[in-house]
C-alpha cells in the first residue's frame, strides 16, 4: 500500500534524519566524523541526499571504503521508499529528471486531446493489439488526471530505453 502523501521536503529531511541516525548507530564512518544529513536536491519524483559527514570528504581516511562508496541516495516521494545511488545513476540524475518531464508533459498533451489510436501510434512503439488494450484501458479511467499517469508509465519507460538508462 502506497503512503497517503508525497513525501514534502519536511518529511523527507525527516527520513534523512532517521537513515543518518542509524547509520552513525550501525555504520559510522572511519575515525571520529559523523554522517550527517545534506541539503537535499529536489527532483520530480525523488528528493537526492549525498552521503556525507560532518567533516569534507577530503580530511575523512577511507571514505570510499563506506557504502562501496556510493555518492547518495534517494527518497522517493511516493512510496518514501530510501535506494542508494551508484555513480552511475548519480551522474545521469539530470537527464532523468529531463526525460521525466518530456513523458510527464507528453501524457498530458495526449490526454487533452481526443485520445484517437493514430495519436497514440505516433509516440507509443507497442504492437497494434497492445495499443489497442492501452487506449481502452485509458478511455475507461475516470479523470484526466488517471489516464495521463496511465499513459506516462508507458511513455516513460519508453523514454529511457530511448535515452539507454535503467529504471532506478
Amino acid at each position: 500500500m502506497l503512503p497517503a502523501a508525497p513525501l514534502s521536503k519536511a518529511a523527507a529531511l525527516a527520513l534523512a534524519h532517521a537513515h543518518v541516525a542509524h547509520l552513525n548507530a550501525q555504520a559510522p564512518p572511519p575515525g571520529t566524523q559523523r554522517w550527517v544529513v545534506s541539503k537535499p536536491v529536489e527532483y520530480t519524483p525523488y528528493w537526492y541526499f549525498n552521503y556525507q559527514t560532518d567533516l569534507p570528504a577530503t580530511r575523512v581516511p577511507n571514505l570510499a571504503d563506506c557504502f562501496g562508496y556510493a555518492p547518495g541516495y534517494l527518497l522517493w516521494k511516493q512510496t518514501h521508499i530510501r535506494t542508494t545511488v551508484s555513480w552511475g545513476d548519480y551522474a545521469t540524475l539530470p537527464q532523468r529528471e529531463q526525460v521525466y518531464q518530456q513523458a510527464s508533459r507528453l501524457a498530458s498533451q495526449l490526454v487533452a486531446a481526443p485520445l484517437t489510436l493514430a495519436r497514440l501510434r505516433a509516440q507509443l512503439r507497442l504492437p497494434l493489439p497492445e495499443l489497442v488494450s492501452l487506449a481502452h484501458a485509458v478511455r475507461a479511467l475516470a479523470d484526466a488526471a488517471a489516464q495521463s499517469a496511465c499513459l506516462f508509465s508507458y511513455l516513460h519507460a519508453q523514454a529511457l530505453a530511448d535515452a539507454r538508462l535503467d529504471p532506478l
